[in-house]
């Protein structure tokens, strides 16, 4: 599949081999880590916040 082509500067924004192609234990490690960069993250948003404190999740819970 040909990578699409911005200004002569071929890129390929979606498509990572390497995090694509894990299996397992790598796998569930990558998203368990990405899921704790996203809870902390939206902790700086008000209604993610607030949503999050009435359900009672705390990002040190994850």
């Amino acid at each position: 599949m040909p990578k699409p082509r911005t200004g002569g500067i071929v890129f390929n924004m979606f498509w990572n081999k390497k995090a694509e192609m894990l299996k397992g234990r790598d796998l569930a490690s990558l998203q368990l880590k990405r899921l704790k960069e996203t809870i902390g993250r939206v902790q700086n948003v008000e209604f993610y916040r607030k949503s999050f404190a009435a359900a009672g999740v705390r990002p040190e819970h994850v």
